[in-house]
């Protein structure tokens, strides 16, 4: 019995080892999860450099007055 469970499950493992059918489908979810990774990189950095200059237009523009007439 062992050595039929062994015999099979050599075979499995040489049929999935030549079987490439979900390769490329590997390949997309790898490419996508780094497209991902960096766009939110990319969120975080320019979030981070670009809180301090709007925190002063905020300032600027809350301290303009607007005139409501002509």
């Amino acid at each position: 019995m062992k050595q039929r469970v062994c015999a099979t499950y050599r075979k499995l493992r040489t049929y999935l080892a030549k079987d490439e059918d979900g390769a490329v489908t590997i390949d997309w979810v790898v490419i996508t999860a780094i497209i991902a990774g960096l766009g939110m990189a990319t969120a975080y950095t320019l979030s981070t450099t670009l809180a301090h200059p709007s925190n002063n237009l905020v300032q600027y523009l809350s301290s303009r007055e607007i005139k409501t007439t002509f």
